[in-house]
């Protein structure tokens, strides 16, 4: 491969891991903004929260595979330097995507408390209802009859 194309394809693979450092960091602002919903009750908002996430995996994954496919074309050709700073960018872009996943985690953490809760005031509230229910059923018959006696 010709030097200048050799050259050329290493400032596009860098550029493509680039984009991808900034796609897991968008990705991890969006991760903090979730949970700081959660944590204010704003849940009407996460859905969009969700959806813009999504995007950005979406991205990565196509950011990635180019990445991947540019960098077999390239690999017999660059030198030393150039794959000491690919497996640097590499490490970068790696260690944002685990920061995301430990972001991720305590989101999903919050979100199973969050269901536990609700869950929790649903079935307080249908043991409500049901007491309620028996109450009202067991006080019937005696206003039925008080009526009865009245006419």
């Amino acid at each position: 491969m010709p030097a200048k194309k050799e050259a050329a394809g290493f400032l596009d693979l860098s550029a493509l891991l680039g984009e991808e450092k900034q796609a897991a960091a968008e990705f991890i602002r969006l991760t903090g903004a979730m949970y700081d919903l959660l944590l204010t009750g704003e849940y009407e908002a996460l859905e969009a929260l969700l959806n813009e996430r999504q995007s950005f995996i979406s991205r990565t994954d196509e950011l990635k595979a180019r990445a991947d496919l540019l960098y077999l074309e390239l690999r017999g050709g660059l030198s030393s330097e150039g794959l000491a700073v690919f497996y640097a960018r590499k490490d970068e872009v790696a260690k944002l995507w685990q920061e995301a996943r430990q972001q991720d985690k305590v989101v999903a953490e919050k979100m199973h408390a969050l269901l536990l809760e609700l869950r929790q005031k649903l079935s307080d509230v249908s043991s409500s209802k049901k007491g309620l229910m028996a109450y009202a059923a067991s006080s019937r018959p005696d206003i039925a009859r008080a009526l009865d006696d009245k006419f």
